[in-house]
């Protein structure tokens, strides 16, 4: 009898690092698992912040130039165009300069400084069959601050053509 109290005082030291290692191991699998919970969230953060700031861009640019009176020069990163309420001369522009790349209108910039847009415009002012003028604009935004897969990136495309013309 004496022998079984002897031997029963407690854990070994083998049982104890067994159970140390299952807990360690748990303990690495959840982190992991919250770690990329906490990764998707923000991914899915910037796509949307991405997303927005380009659909606001285009569709700012899209009210102005479907109803502008005229389009009066164009090129690959501006545009000008005759404003229909005040016949004001006003601009959209593809700026590229320190501050980034963002969508700019004659009054202030369009796009968050936290999202990189670039643009390329093509127009057709003067169509061949006597059709109404028309502007292909393709934006592509790109999370400024994030990197690797955190990132993102969009691009949208439209065509607009102009409602007042000859």
């Amino acid at each position: 009898m004496k022998k079984d109290k002897e031997n029963n005082r407690g854990y070994s030291l083998v049982e104890i690092l067994v159970v140390l290692v299952l807990f360690s191991v748990l303990a690495v699998i959840a982190t992991q698992t919250l770690f990329l919970s906490f990764r998707g969230s923000r991914k899915s953060g910037n796509v949307v912040l991405v997303r927005n700031n380009v659909d606001h861009a285009v569709g700012v640019m899209e009210r102005h130039l479907r109803n502008a009176r005229s389009w009066d020069d164009c090129n690959a990163n501006t545009i000008e165009y005759t404003d229909a309420d005040n016949h004001d001369l006003k601009t959209f522009q593809c700026v590229v300069d320190s501050d980034g790349e963002y969508i700019a209108s004659s009054s202030a910039r369009i796009t968050s400084e936290e999202v990189d847009v670039t643009c390329v415009i093509v127009c057709n002012l003067n169509p061949i069959d006597g059709g109404p003028p028309s502007i292909e604009i393709t934006a592509s935004g790109t999370d400024a601050a994030s990197l690797g897969i955190e990132g993102s990136t969009t691009e949208i495309q439209t065509q607009i053509y102009l409602r007042n013309y000859n």
